[in-house]
C-alpha cells in the first residue's frame, strides 16, 4: 500500500476512535477538508474545531469497502453508519505533501 493508502487506513481508525485531536494532527497547518456540499475548511485548528463539534453531535463510523492508491494520493470508498443507525456511501479522496501530512481530503456523499 502507498504512503496515502497507510494515511487513510490510520484516518479511519481515529475516526472510529472519535478522537479529533488525533485527526486534526494529520493535516497539514495549511490542510483542507472540502464537504459534500462544498464547504472548504481550511487549517489544522478550523478542521480540529469541526471534528470536535460533529463527534459532539453525531459521530460517524466509516467502514472502508474499497481503497485506491498511488504515492500521495488515495481514493476511500466507505460505508458510513450515522449516529441514528442509517448508512450512506462516501468517497473520500486524500493528497498527502511531502512530509506526509494531508493537504486535501475531499469528501463525496451519494446523493450530494
Amino acid at each position: 500500500m502507498s504512503a496515502a493508502g497507510d494515511c487513510a487506513t490510520a484516518y479511519f481508525d481515529r475516526v472510529r476512535a472519535r478522537d479529533p485531536a488525533a485527526i486534526a494532527g494529520m493535516f497539514a497547518e495549511d490542510g483542507r477538508l472540502t464537504m459534500p456540499d462544498g464547504m472548504v475548511l481550511v487549517g489544522r485548528a478550523v478542521i480540529l474545531d469541526f471534528y470536535r463539534a460533529a463527534f459532539a453531535k453525531a459521530p460517524p463510523t466509516p467502514r472502508i469497502t474499497r481503497l485506491i492508491s498511488q504515492d500521495d494520493v488515495c481514493a476511500a470508498e466507505l460505508s458510513v453508519t450515522r449516529a441514528n443507525g442509517s448508512f450512506v456511501r462516501v468517497v473520500d479522496v486524500f493528497e498527502l505533501g511531502p512530509d506526509g501530512l494531508i493537504v486535501s481530503l475531499r469528501i463525496y456523499r451519494q446523493g450530494s
